[in-house]
């Protein structure tokens, strides 16, 4: 079962996107990482890595297309899915109230 009220919790408490993709290095315990893909906030600041190397589980190659993902389910996607579905919940719960 999906936890809407979780899912809600945390897209609020996110930083909020946009969220875009970038190739390069990232500081991990003082050492510079070199690094294929990682996810960034521009509206937060430049440098800021949300999510630092995105590797693929079974390769543990980096994957762009996990970084694309992660980068476009951002908290503002999340959180308007949540409000669609609760709407869609509320209509078909009217439908059955109603009989149809």
């Amino acid at each position: 079962m999906i936890d809407l009220n979780e899912l809600e919790r945390l897209a609020k408490e996110a930083t909020p996107g946009p969220w875009v993709i970038e190739r390069g290095a990232v500081y991990e315990k003082g050492r510079l990482k070199e690094i294929e893909y990682f996810i960034i906030n521009r509206s937060v600041c430049d440098d800021v890595a949300i999510a630092s190397e995105i590797l693929d589980p079974v390769t543990q190659e980096p994957s762009k297309v996990n970084a694309e993902f992660i980068a476009a389910f951002n908290p503002a996607v999340a959180a308007e899915l949540i409000r669609r579905l609760r709407e869609a919940e509320r209509d078909a719960e009217k439908e059955d109230e109603h009989g149809r």
